[in-house]
């Protein structure tokens, strides 16, 4: 289908601005830098225009009913999480298939949760069109105040509200801030929280930086905010929780520890610091911290018995191991408790002292059981694509197993961590569907294997090439693993082909694979990527008619590159909330938190790295790129939709095809979390049904 016969209108005109600059000796065009400002009058009238274009070329779309209609029934497969114990009762957040968002539920027995449980939160009342979500819930430990935070629009900014579950009064601490999940202290008054100096708002809500953020106690009574940690060294974040100790009847004695990682941006190293809390008064106190771990590997909190605290970490090691430090000792080290394998062990959880354990072999769980001094236990027979452990509450033996597969979106398993014994307790089914998986693997240019799952409908005898979907990611320590997507289902049904690339920067293969894909080695990820393409089509299960690629944000950047590099291998490409400008990503919002991944443009060697892959600035004029469909949120604050915007404009300029170049701007919507359902089918939909246009998938539901 030619660009004219897909759009009834012309593609609309971008104005050029003269913005060049001279960078570390090269000369930067950038005329479409006023598209930065998501709130000016110019590029709200460009958005319009650009949604009116796209909403009129995909309204043609012959499948875009027919996949809305089948994703609206996949995505409302019921699905439930239990997260946490703390006030005496199990929080669930419950997926009942048909609400625009989860709600949480609570009961005192976790099976109660399932028979009789009270709904606590309902954030399908807080916005008309369901785009106000919950990021985060606790109870107290006194079992009397709800606190929860949560986002408007899709934004990582967040609020606190409190809630007198006696009297059911709400009020507002006062607290606004990003990344911080709900941490009670004992006192059952305070709570730990990210304190950033500048809030994102007003004009500058999506683009402006909210700067370094300190660690900080906060009193909900008195509003009253005691430093735990300063601002670190710039672009330093914290991360962490609270552990309560337990006397001998398991109740909880006031005191323990609060465990905070400290990175600098999305770095695979942290380190941590540990500090002991106790009550004065009634209060809770934080004492002088501990420096336990310097930030000189990946250092991950799993738990504390006593005064054992274990740690999952690559200190000697790229597949991880678990240590226990000894807090008690005047010169805590860390002694081997579960030793590497030739396998990331990719995941542990404490529950009641016993450790449950993830191994990932060949990108594939598998899950054992260990004692805290490192016995091995026995394993847990689980078939699975991906697996998601929680253990609501480290004093206590249950956890809890989300085990998902490319024909299974939601099986839940509780397993008492201390006999082993394992009962399925919820399961979500999908009909007759069944995904034929074969483990493939692609020679990247420098000889690497690049393992991918290649999958297609069991029932679908077609034989050639198939259209086929390549989806990645490639980027900070991220694992994609062979998890069920309602996408991938609907596609495959439809007759088409799905493959999932283990490119490296990703975690799939530890720390080596990481660090192999990013720096001065990320050209690697956008090379396995073209390597699987050339894989399939060597294999005729695929061809440039038939290939689509496909990724979302450090996986936007992977489509990006490989469109603009290797354009004639594809027939359609979608890069959703991509980073695709290389040489400004860091001066907005988060963006510099991921120079450990991209480099520094404001160092003359990562400058010519970046440059050499930069989406936006290796479009060339005349070239023939395939159809691509840029899709992004209009405030999304963590990568801003002006990588976006200034993308669709240099493509839609340098077109030389008939192909057309679109972008998909959804309102109300930031870079992913807290979607309302109805957004997701419709966003899916259209992916979908513009990849089957030009890769020639006819439907056969």
């Amino acid at each position: 289908m030619s660009a004219m016969s897909f759009a009834t209108g012309p593609v609309p005109q971008t104005r050029r601005d003269d913005v060049v600059e001279i960078l570390h000796g090269h000369t930067i065009e950038d005329p479409y830098r006023w598209l930065e400002d998501a709130d000016s009058p110019d590029t709200v009238d460009w958005v319009e225009r650009q949604r009116a274009f796209t909403e009129e070329a995909l309204a043609m779309l012959r499948t875009r009913e027919a996949f809305r209609n089948r994703l609206a029934e996949l995505y409302s497969l019921p699905g439930d999480t239990i997260d946490k114990h703390c006030g005496g009762r199990y929080l669930m957040w419950h997926d009942d298939g048909d609400a625009a968002q989860p709600v949480v539920q609570a009961a005192g027995d976790w099976r109660d949760l399932f028979d009789r449980p009270i709904t606590l939160l309902d954030p399908n009342d807080w916005s008309e069109d369901g785009t106000t979500s919950l990021k985060d819930a606790a109870i107290s430990p006194d079992g009397l105040t709800l606190a929860w935070a949560s986002s408007a629009a899709g934004s990582d900014w967040t609020s606190f509200t409190l809630r007198n579950l006696a009297t059911g009064e709400e009020r507002d601490p006062g607290i606004h801030t990003k990344f911080s999940t709900v941490s009670w202290f004992p006192d059952s008054v305070s709570l730990l929280v990210l304190d950033f100096p500048d809030e994102e708002t007003g004009e500058t809500a999506v683009t402006k930086a909210a700067g370094d953020p300190r660690l900080v106690m906060v009193r909900t009574d008195t509003g009253e905010r005691t430093e735990v940690l300063p601002a670190g060294p710039e672009g330093t974040f914290y991360w962490g929780g609270i552990s309560h100790e337990t006397d001998e009847n398991g109740n909880r004695t006031g005191e323990g520890w609060v465990v905070i990682s400290d990175i600098i941006g999305t770095s695979h190293n942290s380190g941590l610091t540990v500090f002991r809390h106790h009550l004065v008064d009634g209060h809770s106190v934080v004492e002088k911290g501990r420096r336990i771990a310097e930030a000189d590997a990946s250092h991950h909190p799993v738990g504390i018995v006593g005064s054992t605290f274990f740690v999952l970490t690559d200190d000697t090691t790229p597949t991880y191991r678990l240590v226990a430090i000894d807090l008690a000792a005047d010169e805590p080290t860390p002694s081997e408790v579960i030793e590497s394998s030739e396998y990331p062990l990719s995941t542990v959880v404490l529950a009641g002292e016993i450790l449950v354990a993830v191994y990932m072999v060949d990108v594939s769980p598998r899950i054992s059981r260990w004692s805290t001094s490192g016995e091995h236990l026995g394993d847990i027979d689980i078939e699975a694509g991906d697996v998601h452990l929680t253990a609501p509450d480290e004093h206590q033996p249950d956890v809890f197993i989300h085990a998902t597969g490319p024909s299974s979106p939601n099986v839940v398993y509780h397993l008492d961590a201390a006999s082993g014994e394992l009962e399925k307790i919820q399961s979500a089914e999908v009909g007759q569907f069944h995904a034929g998986v074969e483990r493939r693997h692609a020679t990247s240019v420098d000889g690497t294997q690049v393992p991918y799952w290649y999958m297609r409908d069991e029932s679908n005898d077609a034989t050639g090439p198939l259209p086929t979907i390549v989806y990645g990611y490639g980027g900070f320590d991220i694992t994609i693993t062979n998890t069920h997507s309602p996408l991938w289902q609907a596609w495959m049904e439809a007759g088409g082909a799905v493959a999932l690339v283990n490119a490296r920067g990703g975690g799939e293969f530890g720390a080596e694979w990481y660090r192999d894909g990013v720096l001065d080695n990320k050209q690697h990820v956008f090379d396995d990527h073209i390597a699987v393409l050339l894989d399939l089509v060597d294999a005729g299960l695929a061809n440039p008619d038939t290939l689509a690629i496909s990724g979302g944000s450090n996986g936007g950047l992977m489509v990006g590159a490989v469109l603009t590099q290797c354009p004639d291998l594809l027939a359609a490409a979608v890069p959703e909330v991509g980073v695709l400008d290389l040489l400004r990503f860091h001066k907005f919002s988060s963006g510099a938190a991921w120079m450990s991944d991209y480099g520094n443009p404001e160092d003359a060697h990562d400058f010519e790295v970046e440059l050499a892959y930069s989406p936006l600035h290796n479009v060339r004029e005349g070239r023939h790129y395939p159809a691509t469909l840029v899709m992004t949120g209009d405030h999304d604050d963590r990568v801003v939709p002006a990588h976006s915007h200034k993308f669709t404009a240099t493509l839609q300029r340098a077109q030389g095809g008939d192909a057309p170049i679109l972008t998909r701007i959804d309102q109300s919507v930031g870079h992913g979390a807290g979607r309302p359902r109805a957004s997701r089918v419709n966003a899916s939909a259209d992916k979908l049904a513009f990849i089957a246009e030009f890769t020639g998938l006819t439907p056969r539901f």
